[in-house]
């Protein structure tokens, strides 16, 4: 984001639709130890279809050097079919306004694993059902809310 500038258009415009795995860190604005993020083994362009049905894998992550790093996968344990979403189709969610990852039941996006807006300038990582209500960001003991401070993505190809 300080070379490319802060727009999740150009974010995804950066991103080669054709890597099957990418990585995004973020490192929250006022953060000098904190890093959070997600590997994905998709692109993060948006898809045309109102659903996305990729069925990546993934993992979101906080790498913080106080002894405070942690990673939470896909929990596949509480699929149920309640006529709702799979959490395969919870996992990814891009839009031109929004990127999110880990849709929560809730559909709140404060509940969000990762949600960044068009912007790049505010996100929010909640506890979120899809990574056993895993958390990489907090703030005072509760607030998910950030403001980004850089955004970087590296493409791995295929990781499988």
């Amino acid at each position: 984001s300080s070379e490319d500038g802060c727009r999740l258009s150009t974010l995804y415009q950066r991103v080669d639709e054709n890597t099957k795995g990418n990585i995004l860190l973020i490192r929250p604005a006022n953060e000098s130890e904190c890093i959070i993020g997600c590997l994905l083994s998709c692109s993060f362009r948006p898809m045309l279809e109102q659903i996305d049905r990729r069925n990546p894998d993934c993992v979101l992550f906080r790498l913080n050097g106080r002894n405070n790093s942690q990673c939470w996968n896909v929990d596949y344990s509480g699929i149920r079919n309640d006529g709702g979403l799979s959490v395969d189709q919870r996992i990814v969610n891009t839009t031109n306004d929004y990127l999110q990852i880990g849709i929560s039941k809730t559909a709140n996006f404060e509940q969000s694993g990762l949600y960044l807006d068009s912007k790049l300038n505010v996100g929010y990582s909640g506890k979120c059902d899809v990574f056993c209500d895993g958390q990489a960001y907090q703030r005072d003991g509760y607030t998910s809310k950030f403001i980004v401070g850089i955004v970087e993505c590296y493409g791995l190809g295929h990781y499988r």
